[in-house]
C-alpha cells in the first residue's frame, strides 16, 4: 500500500510540473517510460503460455474494469504496451493500478508459502 501511495505521489509531482496545462494532461516522459516499463514486465510474466497478445489486452482491460469500476479499451492498453500516443494522467493510474494489485498479489502468494 505504501508502495502504490509512493507512486501515485511521484506521478502527481510529475503531473503537476508538467509543463502542459491543457485538459488532456500528461505525464514526463521518463516518468511515463518508467511506468510503461513496469507494465510490461508485470504483463508478460503473467501472458499465458499460447495467449496471443489481443487476448491478452482484453484480459488486463477486464480485469482494470474490476479492479476500478472505470471503463478502459483494450486499445488503449495495446496502445500503452507499445508506447504508442501520449496517454492520459487518468489512464496511466488506472493500467498502475492494476499493475499494483498484481505486485501485490505476487508479493502476498510469496509470503503466504
Amino acid at each position: 500500500m505504501i508502495q502504490r501511495y509512493a507512486i501515485a505521489q511521484r506521478l502527481q509531482v510529475d503531473f503537476d510540473s508538467s509543463s502542459s496545462e491543457s485538459s488532456s494532461s500528461r505525464l514526463s516522459d521518463s516518468s511515463l517510460e518508467e511506468n510503461r516499463n513496469r507494465f510490461k514486465r508485470v504483463f508478460n510474466s503473467l501472458k499465458e503460455v499460447g495467449d496471443t497478445m489481443d487476448y491478452a489486452f482484453e484480459t488486463v482491460r477486464h480485469e482494470i474494469r474490476q479492479l476500478t469500476g472505470e471503463k478502459i479499451g483494450k486499445e488503449t492498453v495495446k496502445n500503452f504496451y507499445y508506447g504508442e500516443g501520449d496517454p492520459k494522467f487518468r489512464i496511466v493510474m488506472l493500467i498502475m493500478g492494476w499493475v499494483d494489485s498484481k505486485e501485490f498479489s505476487g508479493s502476498a502468494n510469496n509470503n503466504a508459502e
